[in-house]
């Protein structure tokens, strides 16, 4: 029996036992990964953080200088191995949980290499397992390739192939950057593209967010703003912008076998490049009936349901910014001071 189980060992997961180990409580983590890094073991070869490593450190232990400004995904991986060997936490790998049921207030947890019990558990298995693929007409007569962001590595597979970007977020910029290098592109959004200035990066959207954050728990009123909803202009950004390639087609109307069908256009496609985002995924813990609407699901971290279960780096109905390396940490030092209370209660 544990006294706490933490499903993921990614940003969420190693910074709650991070400070559960300062409270004297040595956690147990269950990764579904064969090896260390979370959801950047996932990301495609080339993508950066926007932000210097001063904000992309986890509690107690900075990154390291890394080669550029904006760490990349090896060194991103990389940090999170020597923050797991610095803390030496007890991680088991790779454990897929398969369910999660409670019995007289202690969590039965089925796996894939065995049962384990715990008094307290936290699922901490972020926003990237949950892909999101839009439905659009006759999409599934396209016999071409398709791909999730969470699926694409490079462009290699793409090389002299018509390709459709669909996306319009960060993800999907940065992707048609690198994907037009070698393959014709179409760009396809829910919305025009806004950008944000070229010398504005993370830093800027975290603490415009952090202001607004504060701002609503001193209930002072703050005017709305879409610069969340921006692209933020990366190099490769900035460079796909100087040849030319930075433009939204026309709204899809429908997909053939092989072609994009749009209000004025018959687009020849050989593939389709879904960069259309996450959804929040629980399915680990179907064995506790959660309520369908994650947004009722807990009071920041904890739990509305169960006074033992705690969510941790969902976004923001888990906690303001917890989906991020920096706002986690807030959440997760409050998560693990809720966790000693019970515990000690």
């Amino acid at each position: 029996m544990e006294q706490v189980i933490i499903i993921g060992a990614g940003q969420a997961g190693l910074s709650t036992a991070y400070y559960l180990k300062r409270h004297g409580i040595d956690p147990l983590i269950l990764d579904a990964n064969a090896s260390f890094g979370g959801s950047w073991v996932q990301a495609w070869d080339s993508l950066k953080l926007f932000s210097p490593k001063e904000y992309s450190s986890l509690s107690g232990y900075g990154m390291p200088t890394t080669i550029d400004e904006y760490p990349n995904r090896q060194e991103v991986i990389d940090y999170f191995g020597k923050y797991e060997q610095r803390y030496q936490f007890r991680i088991h790998r790779p454990v897929k949980v398969l369910d999660v049921k409670k019995l007289d207030g202690v969590y039965q947890i089925k796996t894939d290499k065995g049962d384990f019990g715990a008094q307290s558990l936290v699922s901490a298995t972020g926003n990237f397992s949950g892909k999101v693929m839009p439905n659009f007409e006759g999409i599934e007569k396209f016999n071409g390739i398709q791909v999730h962001s969470s699926e694409y590595k490079n462009n290699t597979l793409f090389k002299g192939l018509n390709v459709a970007i669909i996306g319009s977020g960060n993800s999907g910029s940065q992707v048609l950057a690198e994907v037009s290098k070698v393959a014709k592109t179409h760009w396809f959004t829910n919305k025009p593209l806004q950008y944000l200035d070229d010398d504005l990066d993370g830093r800027y959207l975290f603490e415009l967010s952090t202001k607004r954050y504060y701002a609503g728990l001193n209930n002072e009123v703050i005017g709305e703003t879409d610069e969340f909803s921006k692209i933020v202009m990366t190099d490769s950004v900035k460079e796909a912008r100087n040849r030319g390639v930075l433009k939204r087609e026309e709204n899809i109307q429908e997909f053939t076998k092989n072609s994009l069908i749009t209000k004025n256009k018959n687009i020849p496609l050989d593939a389709i490049i879904w960069c259309t985002g996450f959804e929040t995924k629980l399915d680990h813990l179907n064995g506790l009936n959660l309520k369908q609407d994650v947004k009722t699901l807990s009071d920041g971290p904890h739990s509305t349901d169960h006074t033992n279960l705690w969510y941790v780096g969902y976004g923001e109905w888990s906690g303001y910014a917890s989906a991020t390396i920096v706002g986690v940490q807030k959440h997760a030092k409050q998560t693990a001071k809720q966790i000693t209370e019970y515990l000690h209660s």
